[in-house]
């Protein structure tokens, strides 16, 4: 489906659920702010496209999407590859399943936002504005870089904090014990991460410096900013 006729089906959903009273509202995940080679369900995309849970964003090889979703700020690199979940971490938390490339987040508080990235879940450390980037390596391993606040890395029964300004390798092993939920587990805390390495059961960290990290391009908004970080 073309964005042309995505958009003239979103309108007609629209229309019907809000002229009929027993219609059920489909809730909008977010809208796409800039987009350069990019396609949404394997169709081009551009500004103003209203975006739904289930959808699939990709970018080509000198591709760039920005979505605003819930409350938070995404970028997506360039040959990147998400699925937008909103049921998944409830109320206004946006979840975005990462399964290649990068993507760089601004939330304002921890709530606001989780990423899935090799079934590791990622948020921000502490209720504060939040710049992060993920970027996919391999199907165990991936980079992190906390540009603004840390960032919580939870996996199985095991969980890691990456400070403010560090980047790291994070590298996954599934093979020590049976998998575990996550359910209860993702409220325990973490401590700091601030060596050059570290290897937990499940998750080892290999510092490899903010300039590694190639941080793409994303701008905190003044809705993000706070007294700590004029």
């Amino acid at each position: 489906m073309n964005t042309r006729r995505r958009l003239s089906v979103a309108f007609l959903v629209v229309s019907l659920t809000g002229s009929s009273s027993g219609g059920a509202n489909v809730e909008v995940f977010g809208i796409v702010t800039q987009a350069r080679n990019a396609t949404l369900s394997n169709s081009s995309v551009s500004a103003g496209v209203s975006l739904y849970d289930g959808d699939t964003l990709t970018t080509d090889v000198d591709g760039a999407l920005t979505l605003r979703a819930r409350a938070s700020m995404i970028r997506l690199g360039k040959q990147s590859r998400v699925t937008l979940r909103s049921a998944m971490c409830g109320g206004n938390c946006a979840q975005v399943d990462l399964s290649g490339g990068t993507v760089a987040f601004a939330a304002p508080q921890a709530a606001a936002i989780e990423i899935r990235a090799d079934q590791t879940y990622i948020r921000p450390a502490a209720e504060s504005p939040t710049l992060g980037q993920i970027t996919i390596i391999n199907g165990t391993s991936f980079k992190i870089y906390a540009r603004r606040g840390g960032l919580k890395i939870q996996y199985r029964d095991e969980s890691e904090v990456i400070a403010e300004g560090s980047s790291y390798r994070v590298a996954l092993d599934s093979s020590k014990d049976e998998d575990t939920s996550t359910k209860n587990t993702r409220g325990e805390r973490a401590k700091t991460v601030k060596a050059a390495s570290h290897k937990g059961n499940h998750i080892t960290l290999t510092a490899i410096g903010g300039a590694a990290a190639a941080a793409i391009p994303l701008a905190m908004s003044k809705d993000y900013e706070s007294p700590d970080h004029p």
